[in-house]
């Protein structure tokens, strides 16, 4: 991918694609879009051990609700930036990724928590490495289906518009499952929604 949403496991990485679906709307400051359900997929390593991201089994999991994004919502405002994820069904508290990409005219900002066992881990990347901004924040809701990441605009260099892509990921032993908010992961190719501006 060009700035891909990666779920490293244990031994490989499996690739993101967030594929922009029509059933969405946008105004000049937000946007939301309804994604299909029952669209999980679910990543595992071959038998035989693989030595690429193109070797990873890749299935339907249309069962698994945990982590199936039904709305994905974007509010560009004139100092925060919030993207709030909705899912099928209540969200694990724990072996969760909550991945989000930013793309703004000068670069890409990926945006990760990680909750695993009691811990949490979170950070903000781009090509050029990591940024401090302690005010961005990603939080999980599990009862109410819910993942809100917010981010004050001047961490990402208070940018006119920005195009958003997000994907959840439930570490299960050797599979990952995994839904991308604006489609599947087939594919394996990032999509993002249009230019949100700010507003």
């Amino acid at each position: 991918m060009n700035t891909a949403l990666v779920r490293r496991t244990g031994t490989a990485a499996a690739a993101a694609a967030l594929v922009l679906a029509s059933a969405s709307t946008a105004t000049a400051a937000t946007w939301h879009h309804h994604d299909a359900t029952h669209d999980v997929v679910s990543i595992g390593m071959p038998r035989t051990g693989a030595d690429s991201p193109s070797d990873l089994e890749t299935t339907r999991a249309p069962s698994v609700g945990r982590v199936d994004i039904d709305r994905i919502r974007v509010r560009h405002g004139a100092h925060m930036l919030f993207v709030r994820l909705h899912t099928r069904s209540a969200l694990p508290s724990s072996m969760l990724t909550s991945e989000f990409l930013i793309r703004t005219p000068t670069r890409t900002y990926d945006v990760e928590r990680d909750d695993f066992e009691g811990f949490q881990l979170a950070a903000i990347t781009t090509d050029a490495g990591p940024v401090h901004c302690p005010q961005v924040s990603i939080a999980v809701r599990p009862a109410r289906h819910t993942v809100l990441l917010t981010a004050p605009r001047f961490c990402l260099g208070k940018p006119k518009w920005v195009r958003v892509a997000a994907a959840l990921e439930l570490d299960h032993g050797n599979r990952v499952y995994v839904d991308d908010a604006e489609g599947n992961r087939l594919d394996r190719r990032p999509h993002f929604s249009p230019r949100i501006h700010v507003g």
